[in-house]
C-alpha cells in the first residue's frame, strides 16, 4: 500500500471499513476484523510521519466535516459562514481560531441546534451522554458507525498493541474487564469485548473480600484479560492482591484521565506484572492521546482524529510550553460536531520533538489536581467516586437541572441542588446516604443547599466540586 493510500484511509476510514457493521456484533466478525488491523496497523506507522503530513491529514479531514456538517445542518452551515469558515478557504488548522469557543454551558444552550440532523444519509444513529462531571450532563447523538471508527481502534493505538497478530486473537473473544469504567467511551468494549463490567465497584467496596473473590473469579475464567479501570481503583485493587497474596492473569492494565503517582504505577506492574497503559479520554470524544511509553507523564495527541490548542484566560492561544485550558475539535463526528469544545482541563503543549521519536505532538495535562473529598482524618476519597454516586442518584430519579459539592472544612460538604422540581426528606436522605457511604465511617455533616443557579468556578464554568484545597489557597 503506497503512503498516499495510506493518507487516504486516516482521512476517510470509514470507506474501508465494512458498511454493515454494529456495536455488539463486533466481536469475532472477521470482515471487520481485517478491516480494523489494516486501519491499526498505519495508525502503528503514522505516528513517525512527518508533522506536515499529519497537518495534511487533520486539514482534509476538517475540510470534509464541516462539509458534511453544512449539508446536514442549516444552523451550522449559518454558524460557519457567520466565521467566516469555509472548506474551500480553509489553508491550515489554525483558521479555527476564528471560530469561539464552546464550553458545556453553551453547547446547552444551543438546544437541538447543537445536532446536525441526518439529511443525506441512512445512518444509524445512538445517544450517549457525558459523565456530568461539570453537574450538567449533555446528550450526544451519534453515527454509529463513526463512534465505532472513533473510539475503537484508538483504544488499541497504544504501542503496546503494535502486534497485529496479538490484536487478531484478541478481537475474536471477550478478553476485557473493567472496573468503575463507566460513559459513552467504553461503550463499544462493553458491548463487545468486555467479559464483565464491574461498573458500581468503588475503593470501598473492594474492602469487602466477597466482592474481591467474584472479581478474581471473573478475571481467572476471561484469562488472559485487559484490565481496565479508574487509577485510584486500580491502585486500590492492587494494594488488595498484595494483601490477599492473589496473582491474576492480566497481560495489560490501562488507566485513564486520572493522575497517578509513580510509586502507585510501580506497585501496579509490579503487582500485576504487565504493562501500564494510560490513556487521556474525554467524555464524548473518547481517547484523545496515549502516554508515551519512553516519556512518562507526557501524551502523544492523537492527530488523525483530534486537533488540540491550549488557551489562556482570555481564550487566545498560547504558545508551546505555556500552561492554559485544554481545547478540542473531534474529526469525525457530524452528528454531534465537537468544534474548539472547552473539555474542562488544563494542560500545555510540550515545545520540541520526544525522544522516543514518535512525530505526533506531546501534550500534558493536569486536569483537576486536588480534587479529592479531604476525611476528618487526612484520608481522601475520589471526586470520581463522589461524582459516580451523585450522578446515579440523578439519573434515578431526574429531580435535579445542576448539582455542585463544595467542601470548605475537612468536618462537612455543602451539596449545592438547582432542582427541577420539589425535593422531600426521603429525596434528601437517599441523597446523603449515597455520598456518606463513601466515607469509610468517618463523620462529616453533609449540607444540602438548593439555589436557582450554580456559581462559575475556574475558567467561568460551573464545576462538579470545589474542593478543600481552592479555600486553603486562598488563605494563603
Amino acid at each position: 500500500m503506497t503512503e498516499k493510500e495510506k493518507i487516504a484511509r486516516l482521512v476517510s476510514p470509514e470507506k474501508f471499513f465494512p458498511i454493515d457493521m454494529s456495536i455488539g456484533k463486533l466481536c469475532g466478525a472477521s470482515h471487520f476484523i481485517e478491516s480494523a488491523a489494516v486501519y491499526l496497523d498505519i495508525l502503528s506507522e503514522s505516528q513517525f510521519w512527518p508533522r506536515s503530513t499529519l497537518e495534511l491529514i487533520q486539514l482534509r479531514r476538517l475540510k470534509k466535516l464541516i462539509t458534511k456538517v453544512s449539508d446536514y445542518s442549516n444552523f451550522w452551515a449559518r454558524y460557519f459562514k457567520r466565521y467566516n469558515i469555509s472548506p474551500d478557504g480553509l489553508t491550515s488548522t489554525a483558521d479555527l481560531e476564528n471560530l469561539p469557543l464552546l464550553s458545556r454551558v453553551e453547547l446547552l444552550k444551543l438546544g437541538d441546534n447543537l445536532y446536525a440532523p441526518d439529511g443525506v444519509e441512512k445512518r444509524r444513529l445512538l445517544t450517549s451522554r457525558t459523565s456530568g462531571t461539570s453537574g450538567m450532563p449533555l446528550k450526544l447523538i451519534y453515527s454509529e458507525s463513526e463512534f465505532i471508527l472513533s473510539h475503537f481502534p484508538f483504544h488499541f493505538r497504544h504501542p503496546f498493541f503494535s502486534d497485529i497478530s496479538l490484536l487478531k486473537k484478541l478481537f475474536s473473544r471477550k478478553f476485557a474487564i473493567t472496573l468503575g469504567m463507566t460513559g459513552g467511551r467504553d461503550y463499544i468494549l462493553n458491548k463487545d469485548f468486555v467479559y464483565h463490567a464491574f461498573t458500581n465497584i468503588s475503593s470501598a467496596s473492594l474492602d469487602n473480600v466477597s466482592v474481591r473473590a467474584v472479581i478474581y473469579e471473573k478475571i481467572n475464567e476471561a484469562a488472559p484479560v485487559f484490565l481496565n479501570g479508574f487509577a485510584s481503583l486500580i491502585s486500590k485493587f492492587s494494594q488488595c492482591l498484595n494483601e490477599d497474596k492473589v496473582k491474576l492473569p492480566v497481560f495489560a492494565v490501562r488507566i485513564s484521565s486520572e493522575s497517578i503517582s509513580s510509586t502507585e504505577r510501580s506497585e501496579i506492574e509490579r503487582t500485576f506484572n504487565a504493562s501500564l497503559i494510560n490513556i487521556f479520554n474525554s467524555s464524548g470524544i473518547g481517547s484523545i492521546g496515549f502516554e508515551c511509553p519512553e516519556n512518562k507523564g507526557r501524551f502523544h495527541l492523537n492527530s488523525e482524529k483530534a486537533i488540540l490548542e491550549v488557551v489562556g484566560l482570555d481564550g487566545v492561544p498560547v504558545e508551546a510550553g505555556t500552561e492554559g485550558e485544554i481545547i478540542i475539535t473531534a474529526l469525525d463526528y457530524t452528528v454531534t460536531p465537537i468544534l474548539r469544545y472547552a473539555i474542562d482541563d488544563i494542560g500545555r503543549v510540550v515545545p520540541g520533538s520526544c525522544p522516543c521519536g514518535r512525530t505526533l505532538p506531546i501534550f500534558e495535562f493536569r486536569g483537576r489536581h486536588g480534587y479529592d473529598i479531604v476525611l476528618p482524618s487526612g484520608g481522601r476519597v475520589g471526586m470520581i467516586f463522589l461524582r459516580s454516586s451523585l450522578m446515579d442518584w440523578w439519573r434515578l430519579n431526574r429531580k435535579a437541572k445542576q448539582i455542585q459539592v463544595i467542601q470548605k472544612t475537612p468536618e462537612s460538604i455543602h451539596i449545592l441542588i438547582v432542582p427541577k422540581v420539589a425535593f422531600n426528606e426521603s429525596d434528601e436522605v437517599e441523597m446523603r446516604l449515597a455520598v456518606s457511604k463513601l466515607f469509610a465511617g468517618e463523620k462529616m455533616l453533609i449540607e444540602i443547599v438548593y439555589v436557582k443557579n450554580i456559581v462559575p468556578g475556574r475558567g467561568h464554568k460551573p464545576s462538579f466540586f470545589i474542593p478543600l484545597s481552592e479555600f486553603q489557597e486562598r488563605k494563603l
